[in-house]
């Protein structure tokens, strides 16, 4: 039997276009899947930035109270240099004895917020 070679154009048979439907129809999908992962992701990066802006900010609010007290800890100190010489000095030195626990506990703090926020950030990345 010889074969002819000019056959028409090719019609495809009814079960191809059912595949090239069902084809189309989970490209159509999976785009649709990927444009909801990507939404999903966009908002989670949107709420990590939010994220670090409330850590950074919380982060320069504590270093502002730290310097506060820093500056509020050497005050305190100059007066108790001053009323040591006093015959108060006693009560002098009480209160510096107070005030420099009050910041070893503030510094404490600071090392424990900056840990903490630290933690977040690692967190926030993974």
């Amino acid at each position: 039997m010889i074969k002819s070679t000019s056959e028409g154009p090719r019609r495809p048979s009814p079960s191809s276009r059912g595949t090239n439907c069902d084809v189309e129809l989970l490209k159509t999908r999976d785009r649709e899947e990927l444009k909801c992962m990507l939404e999903k992701y966009e908002h989670h990066l949107a709420e990590i930035q939010g994220n670090i802006k409330t850590l950074t900010s919380e982060r320069d609010k504590t270093f502002l109270l730290y310097e506060q007290a820093q500056e509020e800890i050497a005050r305190l100190r100059r007066e108790m240099m001053k009323s040591c010489k006093s015959p108060k000095s006693t009560t002098a030195h009480a209160i510096l004895r107070r005030v420099e626990t009050e910041r070893d506990t503030a510094f404490t703090d600071l090392r424990r917020m900056t840990t903490e926020r630290d933690s977040l950030r690692e967190r926030l990345k993974v």
